[in-house]
């Protein structure tokens, strides 16, 4: 099973399709709750981390974060068999919506 999460902006309607990797070692519980993945988005959304590219998600979000708070992300997870589905899916999910794309430079993770 892969994973994909879009983290939006309801402000700017901007969408991250981000934390991924980076949120999963943050996560202690097994079966994580949706808290427990809101939290560890939180936690890796207020890290910025050092990059040369400047379309980094990462760091792009937390400076979204920054500006316009937390509480105006609203994170949609999409799951799937493989990892171009899970791709797929959440790609449909921005356009289908209207939101902007950050970035597509992400992609889905494999769910332990």
């Amino acid at each position: 099973m892969y994973q994909k999460n879009i983290c939006l902006n309801t402000k700017t309607w901007v969408a991250y399709s981000t934390g991924n990797q980076g949120y999963l070692k943050l996560i202690n519980n097994p079966n994580p709750t949706v808290d427990d993945v809101r939290k560890a988005l939180y936690e890796r959304s207020i890290k910025r981390r050092p990059s040369s590219n400047a379309n980094d998600n990462y760091n792009r979000w937390s400076e979204s974060v920054e500006k316009d708070g937390f509480d105006s992300f609203l994170v949609v997870s999409v799951k799937a068999k493989s990892q171009n589905e899970a791709d797929v899916q959440a790609d449909k999910i921005i356009s289908d919506n209207g939101w902007k794309v950050a970035s597509q430079l992400t992609y889905a993770t494999k769910v332990r």
